[in-house]
């Protein structure tokens, strides 16, 4: 039985998405946010949606399996990974709500990023692939 809140803000980052983190991977901090936010407000078509949702699902499904053990929760916990949970931007979010029927919740944030509950994205991806066919 799935529990826990449909949506839920994500809480903290990991070492890669902290500023110390993004100054290892790029050099620069600013450019790459912004680049970043940016993107994350333009909307993914039918197509892109559903291969977003299958990577989503199948990083997923990835966590879940190494939640099993003391080594697979060390290293889900390292790289920001969730087996009960995918992240998501606020587009996403709205687009995959969207998928079935429900409105973006009042008081979220654009700029934010959430989280929402493995079984909901898999009955989007389910709806959506339908739909594709």
């Amino acid at each position: 039985m799935n529990e826990g809140p449909v949506i839920r803000s994500k809480s903290g980052t990991t070492f890669w998405e902290s500023d110390r983190g993004q100054k290892i991977l790029f050099g620069l901090t600013g450019i790459p946010s912004g680049v970043t936010s940016l993107m994350d407000r333009l909307a993914l078509d039918s197509h892109d949606l559903l291969r977003f949702l299958h990577i989503k699902l199948y990083e997923h499904a990835r966590a879940q399996g190494r939640a099993g053990n003391a080594l697979g929760r060390f290293w889900n916990r390292t790289i920001g990974a969730d087996p009960t949970y995918i992240e998501l931007n606020h587009g996403q979010l709205a687009q995959v709500l969207g998928l079935m029927g429900t409105e973006m919740p009042d008081g979220i944030a654009a700029n934010a990023s959430f989280e929402l509950r493995h079984d909901i994205a898999r009955v989007a991806y389910d709806a959506l692939r339908k739909e594709l066919e």
